[in-house]
């Protein structure tokens, strides 16, 4: 059976949008169904906002986690190999600060090394 004819800037247009397809019980899409006549907005509308939200969300979350996190490092001991955990806040410990940047003052990457000679 022959395809229809599909002229190129519909082929762009639908390549920029894609279809976003998904399957709701009646009860979830009456739900967004009056969501979506009470704000006014149309359901990609709707998406967008919720995607905006999520990701501020999402980023404000791991940016917290992040910080939380910071100074906190494993490293294998050079005995017996075993992980041994560093929890150290920085920024509110210099004597730690100091002691950690000339402990990993001669630390370069393997390539590093190998080209400096």
């Amino acid at each position: 059976m022959a395809r229809k004819h599909v002229p190129p800037s519909r082929l762009k247009y639908e390549a920029a949008h894609p279809t976003v397809s998904f399957r709701l019980t009646k009860e979830e899409h009456a739900k967004l169904e009056a969501m979506r006549k009470r704000s006014g907005l149309s359901l990609a509308e709707m998406a967008r906002r919720v995607l905006d939200i999520r990701k501020k969300e999402l980023d404000e979350a791991y940016d917290r986690g992040f910080h939380a996190a910071y100074g906190r490092f494993d490293l294998p001991c050079k005995v017996c190999g075993k992980s041994m955990h560093f929890d150290l806040k920085l920024e509110r410990d210099a004597e730690a600060a100091a002691a950690i940047r000339q402990t990993f003052s001669t630390w370069r990457h393997t390539n590093c090394a190998e080209s400096s000679g």
